[in-house]
């Protein structure tokens, strides 16, 4: 009850500050300061996932009609060229899901709008059936039905899924983060050996294939590499296997697309000083992070790293006021008051 009363209370202050168009002093001081606002996008599509819901349609256009009055939206590539009169905004997606070339592609061929995509070419070339992620939503939006009378163990992580039923969103969170640091074989060894357990099976989501990648391409979308299986690049432990995420996810996009590839987003946005080498070793000319799961500052006249916004499924006043920047900016502004 409490949680709904919060809830409830969140949504009128957000709403109520969207009527009276805080954003447009927000928008303002990014003009001011010059930033580009780079959007991290996953799903578009009708489908619901209690631990990972997408984007839906209707909102996703809400969003585009917003950048389109009120920003240009450019490419990646375009980044270092002369602002113009409004702030700049880059529309990034990742992982490579078909709802993109249903549910997107459509409007940014109506508005004439540049996108960023970047794939995980195992998922692609059909090598692999499934993001690691899925496996671990799926497992949870099992134990939401099932209550099971089991504990789950991870370092930092345990739990009876049982005795936890109400407090599942929680756990969750806390399995995501202590899975994020370990290797990738680590990782699925557990992933595989609870679904196994539990006699699951994860069904695989429909992936874009080259086609699909071709067409988009034709239509102004920017491919990046999400590298070839989708692991935390920064908790690998073989550098080799790290060196053959970033090389090899790059050179097979480029050998089906036949154009040079630019961009690495690391998957979850997690990198280090290593991954940046490599990406530079490699060619790559942008890395694309997201939040503050990777801050480095590796800016220069042939190599850029950036930070994305994440964004998730919620109401448009909400989406345009993280757009605009104004949790963080809140943030910013009790910081200062504490230190004054």
């Amino acid at each position: 009850m409490a949680s709904s009363f919060k809830e409830l209370i969140k949504n009128v202050a957000f709403r109520s500050l969207y009527v009276c168009n805080v954003q447009k002093g927000l928008r303002s001081i990014k003009l001011r300061e010059n930033r580009i606002t780079v959007l991290c996008l996953h799903r578009v599509s009708t489908e619901y996932d209690h631990f990972w819901d997408p984007i839906k349609p209707d909102t996703f256009e809400q969003l585009i009609s917003y950048l389109v009055k009120n920003y240009d939206v450019i490419p990646v590539e375009k980044i270092g060229e002369k602002p113009g009169k409004r702030p700049r905004a880059i529309l990034s997606f990742d992982d490579g899901y078909y709802d993109f070339y249903t549910n997107v592609l459509p409007l940014l061929k109506h508005y004439s709008l540049p996108a960023n995509h970047n794939i995980v070419t195992d998922i692609v070339n059909g090598k692999q059936d499934v993001i690691w992620t899925e496996k671990l939503n799926f497992l949870f939006n099992h134990f939401r039905i099932d209550a099971i009378d089991d504990t789950l163990k991870l370092p930092g992580v345990e739990f009876n899924i049982k005795e936890q039923q109400t407090n599942l969103d929680g756990f969750y969170i806390k399995t995501l983060q202590a899975l994020f640091k370990l290797d990738q074989r680590e990782r699925l060894t557990i992933l595989d050996g609870w679904l196994g357990r539990y006699n699951l099976r994860v069904p695989p989501k429909k992936m874009m294939g080259w086609s699909e990648i071709m067409e988009c391409q034709q239509y102004g979308v920017e491919f990046g590499s999400h590298t070839k299986t989708h692991p935390v690049l920064s908790a690998m432990k073989n550098e080799k296997e790290l060196r053959a995420e970033i090389f090899e996810s790059k050179s097979e996009i480029e050998k089906n697309l036949n154009r040079e590839i630019s961009i690495l987003a690391p998957p979850n946005g997690m990198c280090d000083q290593l991954v940046l080498n490599l990406a530079k070793e490699a060619g790559y000319k942008y890395v694309l992070g997201i939040g503050d799961h990777c801050e480095l500052d590796n800016k220069g006249e042939d190599f850029t790293f950036m930070t994305r916004l994440n964004l998730i499924s919620e109401p448009h006043s909400h989406m345009v006021l993280r757009i605009e920047e104004m949790q963080s900016n809140l943030k910013k502004y009790a910081k200062r008051l504490r230190g004054a």
